[in-house]
């Protein structure tokens, strides 16, 4: 069941531009305004913008990229351009999470330094791609000086140089804030050895360290470590018991419990606040409720797959498993399952019909109305609050309305996309994407393509405006119950603002 497109975005080198602003039309129930970004000045056949390095705000209400002109390279933010340097660093521009200010990579005389919006940083041999915390209030990133032997690598922390070391991991989880930001942790090489440090504190030496982060109260720190052929867990300083091999880590929601799967002499398990639990062949990511109360995996032995919830078996044992979750209110296990060549959804251990395939339950915003997708005798139809849609080619999950009273969701037809809301189609188009209700739920809209152009459709009425597309990672956004934005693109490349205001 495919869940959408992908499409490439390519340097373009910039050429004849041109901007429109839009206006009111008569016959449709909105009106559209499109405010272009200024384009970047100097000569047309000396300027590029780099539409690889096109980024989208947070909150989806403004852009930035990286240009050129006459040999330097600068930043643009909402058209208007920052300061022009020998070059502007891979992976950045960033935008704060707060969406106020872009953080990016700059050179000038052969040294690297951090820009955070107007403001430049001390410059060294190189410098990576900074991490900002979730508040947007703190910055961090690795520098590289020289020395007189070797290279020193030190994190720059809030404009405070640490202390050197031999190397600092630059992976996924290895540079990481807590979720309140007040805490910081990396892994850093010493020697032939590494190291933990958090909040400025260096931790116990070990052959490897693998993957820090903090809870979601941002109380605690845990980190994997490796010590000769042996892999454990260390959780605030207190490593725990040694295994093969440690899989995947997670804290509850409440912060109160860690669970981790473990690897021992071929057999894998699940160890919940240091506690094993049975030996499988396999075990699957763990999944507490949202309750944080209770723990659920999928366990499979002899090529048989079944679920463990609080220590116990739940339901029959199964060819596949996919899709386990827990209820909103927590109290039921749901995943789908194969049993004898046929999909259905397992609720506490209770099989639901059987469907050649099946896709995971959506719950609406009150928790009350389900969805989800089946395939049947070739064709795929939607199940919502238990009864079967129309068929179609393929369908994708649908988006409730914050009242739960209402669906959307898009269908493919005889090659063409459909926009579904309370069971009644829209017009076909090439694509659809970005289904969004207004915060009063009265009103629907989406983004449609039909042949080369792209477009907005409120409550089944098509808009005039048109663009060569909507900028990657952008979205509807909503600003009041009758006025939304987006942002897109048209040939140029021309960035662009379009407000729409429904009557």
């Amino acid at each position: 069941m495919n869940t959408g497109k992908t499409r490439a975005l390519l340097l373009i080198i910039v050429s004849i531009v041109f901007a429109v602003q839009g206006a009111a039309y008569a016959g449709n129930p909105f009106t559209e305004t499109v405010t272009p970004f200024p384009i970047p000045k100097g000569d047309a056949m000396d300027r590029q913008v780099f539409l690889a390095s096109v980024i989208v705000s947070p909150d989806s209400k403004h852009i930035a990229y990286v240009a050129r002109n006459a040999g330097k390279y600068f930043t643009v933010v909402d058209g208007k351009e920052r300061t022009p340097y020998e070059t502007i660093g891979k992976g950045t521009p960033i935008f704060t999470p707060d969406s106020k200010d872009i953080v990016y990579r700059a050179r000038r005389d052969g040294k690297w330094f951090i820009v955070q919006g107007s403001k430049e940083m001390k410059a060294y041999k190189n410098v990576s791609v900074p991490i900002m915390s979730p508040d947007s209030k703190r910055m961090a990133y690795v520098a590289l000086e020289e020395g007189k032997d070797k290279d020193r690598a030190f994190v720059v922390l809030d404009g405070k140089e640490d202390r050197a070391y031999d190397n600092i991991v630059m992976k996924p989880f290895s540079l990481v804030f807590s979720r309140d930001g007040s805490r910081f942790a990396y892994i850093a090489q010493k020697g032939k050895k590494m190291v933990a440090v958090c909040d400025g504190k260096e931790g116990k030496s070990y052959d490897r360290i693998s993957t820090v982060n903090f809870s979601t109260d941002s109380k605690h720190v845990v980190y994997v470590a490796m010590d000769g052929n042996k892999s454990f867990v260390v959780q605030d300083g207190i490593e725990q018991e040694k295994y093969d091999l440690i899989g995947i880590y997670l804290f509850s929601y409440d912060s109160k419990h860690l669970v981790y799967t473990a690897k021992d002499k071929g057999k894998w398990c699940m160890v919940l606040d240091g506690k094993k639990g049975p030996y499988f062949d396999n075990v699957s990511v763990p999944r507490f409720s949202p309750d944080s109360a209770r723990l659920a995996y999928e366990g499979v032995r002899n090529k048989k797959s079944f679920i463990i919830s609080d220590g116990k078996q739940v339901g029959s044992e199964y060819e596949n498993i996919q899709f386990l979750t827990f209820s909103p209110d927590s109290k039921n296990v749901i995943f789908t399952a194969l049993k004898n060549n046929k999909w259905c959804t397992v609720t506490d251990g209770v099989e639901g019909p059987k469907y050649d395939a099946i896709t995971y339950t959506a719950y609406s915003p009150d928790e009350k109305r389900t969805a989800y997708a089946i395939r049947k005798d070739k064709s795929i139809n939607i199940v919502i609050d238990g009864k079967e849609g129309n068929p179609y080619e393929d369908i994708i999950l649908p988006v409730f309305s914050p009242d739960s009273k209402r669906y959307f969701y898009i269908a493919q037809k005889k090659g063409k996309y459909i926009a579904v809301i309370d069971g009644k189609e829209d017009a076909p188009y090439d694509l659809i994407s970005e289904p969004r209700f207004s915060p009063d739920s009265k009103h629907y809209v989406y983004m449609a393509k039909k042949g080369n152009s792209w477009h907005i459709v409120v409550d089944g009425q098509e808009g005039n405006e048109k663009f060569i597309g909507f900028i990657k990672g952008s979205t509807i956004v909503f600003d009041s119950v009758n006025k939304f934005s987006v942002l897109g693109i048209r040939p140029g490349p021309n960035f662009m603002r379009m407000a729409v205001e429904i009557k």
